[in-house]
C-alpha cells in the first residue's frame, strides 16, 4: 500500500493494520538466514525457467510440499479459505517476495499515516523500522496480545483496529 499511494495526490491518507513491512534483515530472520534466502531465490529462478511451479499455499501443521504448514486460517473454510481463495502458491514468486523491502520505502510516503499493530503479530520490527525513516505525520497504536490472525478474524480485535482507522480517515 505504501508504494501504491506514494506520490499519488488523489490519496489523502493511508492506514495500515498489521502490515508486513519487511526489510532485508527481517527477510533473513523470518526465512532462515541469508543462505536459506538465497536457496529460496534459486527455487524461484528454477521455477521461473520451467514456467512456474504451483504448490498448495497452506495445509495443516506438519504437511510437506506446502508453502505454509501452519494453523488453519488459510485452509479453514470458516476463516480465510473463502470460496474465491485458490490456496495456491507459485514457487516462481519467491524472488520478488524476498527482494521487496517495503520497510525501506518510508521516505517515499508523504500522506498522514496511521498504523495499528501488536507485538504478538507478525514482524512488528518492520513497523518500528519504517516509522524511524518516516518523516511525515504518523500515529501508531499497538494492541496488546493480538496475533496476526486475530487482526483477520477476531471480531473484537478487528473492531479495535478499525476504530482508530475510522478516526484517522475521518480526521
Amino acid at each position: 500500500m505504501v508504494d501504491a499511494v506514494s506520490g499519488n495526490e488523489l490519496v489523502d491518507r493511508i492506514g495500515l493494520v498489521a502490515p508486513w513491512l519487511q526489510n532485508v534483515e527481517l527477510v533473513e530472520a523470518v526465512y532462515g538466514g541469508s543462505e536459506s534466502v538465497a536457496g529460496l531465490i534459486s527455487v524461484s529462478q528454477d521455477a521461473e525457467r520451467v514456467g512456474g511451479q504451483v504448490i498448495p499455499a497452506a495445509e495443516p501443521e506438519g504437511a510437506t510440499g506446502v508453502l505454509m504448514p501452519i494453523g488453519g486460517y488459510y485452509y479453514d473454510s470458516d476463516r480465510g479459505a473463502i470460496p474465491a481463495y485458490d490456496n495456491k502458491w507459485n514457487n516462481a514468486g519467491w524472488e520478488g517476495w524476498l527482494t521487496y523491502y517495503p520497510s525501506d520505502h518510508a521516505g517515499n510516503l508523504s500522506q498522514p499515516l496511521a498504523i495499528v499493530h501488536s507485538e504478538a503479530a507478525a514482524i512488528p520490527q518492520g513497523v518500528r523500522s519504517f516509522l524511524e525513516q518516516f518523516a511525515g505525520d504518523a500515529t501508531l497504536q499497538m494492541l496488546e496480545d493480538v496475533t496476526q490472525f486475530d487482526f483477520y478474524d477476531n471480531p473484537e480485535d478487528v473492531t479495535r483496529a478499525a476504530e482508530p482507522m475510522a478516526d484517522h480517515f475521518n480526521g
